[in-house]
């Protein structure tokens, strides 16, 4: 029976590997050298890895007192390192700190939002990543999928099957996280916002995924998905734990996801 049960569990992964390869790759063989197998979990290890709090974008003044806002600009050129490692670098030949502070001097200011103090809406991240890909002459399409808002700005609903195409090479997603109050009475209360870029994910246990945070970009950070309907959402979303995390301070929920798909050339 054991080795039944491990037959079934290769086999199933097998056919996984070969969907990514017949239906979700551009290039078969970078699937075997870039996404790597750590604890059962498929992993995408292209992307870049710039902190949002690196020093060069402190001394471009790019961070102030109030701390780093730079979490959306930094995942943008984080996950844009994937295609170029895939499609070649393009017309962009800067390094990961100053495309990403030519990325908020020059492409921000479109959305009327002060990244730098404020931050960016999911709707901002996805104009400025077409703006980025555009100008970088990659052929693609940027869709933006939400649990918070219904309107034409998105293209459905958050989910994990969405999320589980971050393994295709000619896909990136990124997730808009929110941290919410855990009030026992009345309606939760939003504290914050952050995001982070779906890395991986394993598929013998669909709801653990793991994530890079641009507040830690050198290391792969497990996130733990539970389905959440909470109130003031339209729409049903998840809640994320971490392990590395104490899940007793706030509820993370999963507010919106950008995806990024690149045609061949």
């Amino acid at each position: 029976m054991v080795a039944l049960t491990k037959a079934v569990i290769i086999l199933r992964n097998l056919v996984f590997i070969l969907t990514l390869l017949v239906g979700g790759s551009v290039y078969a063989a970078d699937i075997c050298q870039a996404i790597f197998r750590t604890h059962g979990a498929l992993i995408d290890g292209r992307y870049g890895q710039t902190s949002q709090n690196d020093d060069y974008l402190e001394i471009e003044g790019l961070i102030g007192s109030h701390g780093s806002q730079l979490c959306g600009p930094t995942c943008l050129v984080n996950s844009l390192s994937k295609f170029h490692r895939i499609y070649g670098r393009g017309t962009n030949t800067m390094n990961g700190p100053e495309r990403i502070a030519d990325v908020v001097r020059r492409l921000f200011p479109m959305t009327l939002i002060d990244v730098v103090r404020q931050g960016s809406r999911l709707t901002d991240l996805g104009d400025v990543m077409r703006a980025a890909m555009r100008e970088e002459g990659m052929n693609g399409q940027v869709e933006l999928y939400s649990s918070t808002d219904s309107d034409s700005h998105f293209a459905g609903r958050v989910s994990a099957r969405t999320m589980h195409t971050s393994l295709r090479d000619d896909t990136i997603v990124i997730a808009k996280l929110g941290s919410y109050s855990l009030e026992s009475e009345g309606p939760i209360r939003r504290l914050s916002g952050h995001y982070v870029i779906i890395a991986g994910y394993n598929p013998d246990v669909p709801s653990e995924f793991y994530v890079l945070d641009p507040l830690a970009p050198r290391r792969f950070r497990r996130m733990d998905l539970a389905t959440a309907w909470p109130d003031r959402f339209p729409a049903q979303t998840f809640s994320a734990r971490f392990n590395d995390t104490d899940p007793a301070r706030t509820n993370i929920l999963i507010e919106g996801l950008l995806v990024a798909h690149r045609s061949p050339q």
